[in-house]
């Protein structure tokens, strides 16, 4: 699977002394991170919560000099970003495949196989080869099964983390170690940057799993800490929720006081009710960000329907979406996704 360029991007990692590691904030864009800055052992990297790539980041990026920028995990790059840049630029993906300029070195294996879902984490682990914990739980947390490849090392090194006995990436994702693991990879992108930062700083100099699991040292103390925290917060949430028996649509909506756990609300929500439309949403300035879930509808095709009719964007993958409804069309937004999956 594009093996060449595979071997390109390793080259470019091992030639690089600064680079600059723009990534999704999620478990999956947040394991890639690990997998490859482990393997340079230098740079430095950003999560991006949400934002698109454009010129907003041009001075940030070129402020900090890199002589490598990689972007992973992000569907869309900005015509006005990749000109404003003076670094080449590594990016590895499975959105939607675009079309970057060809100075690009752009990995998506939706390029060759429009069915070939593999994970970010996946594609990093495949350039660096080591660290097979870390791109599980990558792959895990994206709700996706682990190739055989990938498993195959995993149970050479932690066989328990994520037993021969699953296969499925639900039961993997709330019924073992690796995701455990996930969920803690998710809290730690919870909260302040600077809090952020340091959990990531944690992260790169963890060797082994038990040393969260078992807070082995007071840096994974002070990480699992806000883990924790973060874990409360999040059963409070999902304590509130109800769904309506007969109704297809299962949503939620909070406000911006809490911490944003739509994703993971609406993943676990996936997983104890599968037959339903999951629409989670956080109310942010004027706007609900949502995430929505179905293992039995098409949500990206369901949700490009329901934007035409209301002021929001979004997009994603066939089964997973995420969406920005302004407040005043959120019920009415509702309302479209529930008469389309009824139809």
């Amino acid at each position: 699977m594009q093996s060449l360029n595979l071997e390109k991007a390793r080259e470019k990692l091992l030639s690089c002394s600064r680079p600059l590691f723009l990534f999704d904030d999620d478990a999956d864009g947040l394991a890639a991170f690990l997998l490859l800055y482990r393997f340079v052992r230098s740079g430095k990297g950003m999560p991006l919560k949400g934002k698109a790539l454009d010129e907003f980041f041009v001075q940030k990026v070129n402020t900090y000099q890199p002589d490598l920028i990689v972007i992973l995990d992000k569907p869309v790059v900005d015509e006005s970003f990749f000109k404003g840049v003076h670094a080449p630029i590594l990016w590895l993906d499975h959105h939607k495949p675009q079309h970057p300029p060809s100075s690009v070195l752009y990995i998506n294996p939706r390029k060759e196989d429009p069915e070939q879902n593999l994970p970010t984490s996946f594609l990093a682990y495949l350039i660096v080869l080591q660290d097979e914990w870390v791109a599980t739980t990558g792959v895990v947390s994206d709700w996706e099964v682990v190739p055989d490849q990938l498993k195959d090392a995993l149970e050479e090194s932690y066989p328990d983390f994520l037993p021969r006995s699953i296969s499925s990436p639900q039961t993997a994702l709330y019924d073992s170690p690796a995701g455990q693991m996930a969920r803690i990879f998710s809290f730690a992108l919870k909260g302040r940057m600077s809090t952020v930062l340091t959990h990531m700083k944690i992260l790169t100099r963890i060797k082994n799993p038990q040393e969260l699991f078992k807070q082995e040292h007071a840096q994974a103390r002070l990480l699992m800490k806000t883990v924790l925290k973060c874990q409360e917060e999040y059963d409070a949430l999902k304590n509130q929720i109800a769904p309506v028996k007969d109704d297809p649509l299962l949503s939620f909506s909070y406000d911006a006081s809490s911490t944003s756990y739509t994703t993971d609300l609406s993943n676990e929500l996936l997983f104890l009710y599968p037959e339903k439309f999951i629409v989670i949403a956080r109310l942010s300035g004027p706007s609900y960000k949502c995430s929505l879930r179905s293992t039995k509808h098409r949500v990206d095709e369901i949700l490009d329907q329901a934007l035409v009719q209301v002021n929001g964007t979004g997009g994603g993958h066939e089964h997973a979406c995420g969406a920005v409804i302004r407040e005043e069309d959120f019920s009415t937004f509702l309302d479209i996704l529930r008469a389309k999956i009824q139809e």
